[in-house]
């Protein structure tokens, strides 16, 4: 028996004024995801945090950890980790003036390497050490860090406003901004002109593990699915798909039940954004290019498989925020099992 669980992060929302009163789910074309729902099931359900949902996992232990163990990036039990993230920000004079214009999503790896070692020649000492992840997101560590330093936001919920409102902010948070603002002075000639502390997290205790296959676009997903014991695959969005497929097909048709988690942080960044055009249209680019291609393979596979469609957390759109609202699950089985 094959079980294959998609995790897609974020789809779930509240109704918004600007869509009639739908969510983003619901005004959405989703064909896939309605036949889903008419020949197995749907239903709602509140996400608990013994589960491989990002949105579990980061309330509960922090981003930045599993990040940081998916890139390799060592960690003592005292240390805290936070992500993060190259911003590009507008040219005011004061740093608490400025606005962040857009979150650093895609850039030459060379560039970023040595933009990573120029901040941590200028910003490391004995207690903060930037490090290398990936991309455009890497980690911070703080040597014996405070575990809660404080309110920590996510950069795409400050895309477009005044960032003054959104930097780190409670009783710890002063040496953060501090670093955030030099970076800013460090990086004043580049494109990538600042960065973004955020995710803060220290390592678990006691993480169940198990076997099976996870396959996702995010680091953060994959570190889940490395410090639990699967087998990890990391793909960008446009080769999930294939790489979903690759990985069911090779599971054995056994009594065994062998899981599958696939992990998509596509529709996350409309939501955090404010921006729910953005997330109907990333919703809909889930239903065709995800979900779709994995039911047709599952369908003609004539193996014994279960389907699970989740909404990994539910993100507000108006709010810009993970909501702790209960979050659609569709349910299908194969034929023979109906």
């Amino acid at each position: 028996m094959k079980q294959i669980t998609i995790l897609l992060g974020g789809v779930s929302d509240r109704p918004v004024k600007e869509l009639n009163g739908k969510t983003p789910l619901e005004a959405a074309d989703t064909p896939c995801l309605d036949s889903i729902a008419k020949t197995g099931g749907k239903h709602f359900l509140q996400i608990a945090d013994e589960t491989f949902s990002t949105a579990a996992n980061g309330r509960q232990f922090g981003r930045a950890f599993f990040e940081a163990d998916y890139f390799g990036i060592p960690l003592k039990e005292e240390d805290t980790a936070l992500c993060c993230q190259f911003v590009t920000l507008s040219d005011e004079e004061h740093f608490e003036d400025k606005t962040l214009l857009s979150v650093c999503e895609t850039a030459d790896e060379a560039e970023v390497r040595q933009t990573v070692a120029y901040l941590a020649e200028n910003i490391n000492n004995e207690v903060f050490q930037l490090a290398y992840g990936g991309g455009t997101t890497h980690i911070l560590v703080w040597k014996n860090g405070e575990p809660n330093p404080g309110t920590l936001n996510s950069p795409y919920m400050a895309q477009g406003r005044k960032i003054v409102d959104w930097l780190p902010g409670g009783e710890f948070a002063a040496p953060l901004c501090g670093i955030m603002k030099k970076s800013c002075d460090l990086l004043k000639n580049h494109q990538m002109n600042g960065i973004w502390l955020y995710g803060s997290g220290k390592r678990p205790q006691n993480l169940s593990r198990q076997n099976g296959r996870m396959i996702a676009d995010t680091p953060f997903a994959c570190g889940i699915g490395k410090t639990q014991g699967l087998s990890v695959v990391h793909r960008d969005f446009e080769h999930l798909a294939q790489a979903a497929i690759a990985a069911i097909s090779k599971t054995a048709d056994t009594e065994e039940t062998e899981k599958i988690y696939i992990h998509t942080a596509l529709a996350e960044k409309g939501g955090l954004s404010g921006d729910f055009s953005q997330k109907v249209k990333g919703i809909e680019k889930l239903d065709k290019a995800l979900v779709k291609p994995i039911v047709s393979f599952l369908d003609d596979c004539g193996d014994d498989w279960e389907l699970r469609v989740v909404s990994d957390g539910s993100i507000s759109s108006t709010l810009r925020r993970y909501c702790d609202d209960p979050v659609v699950f569709y349910h299908l089985k194969s034929k023979n099992e109906r």
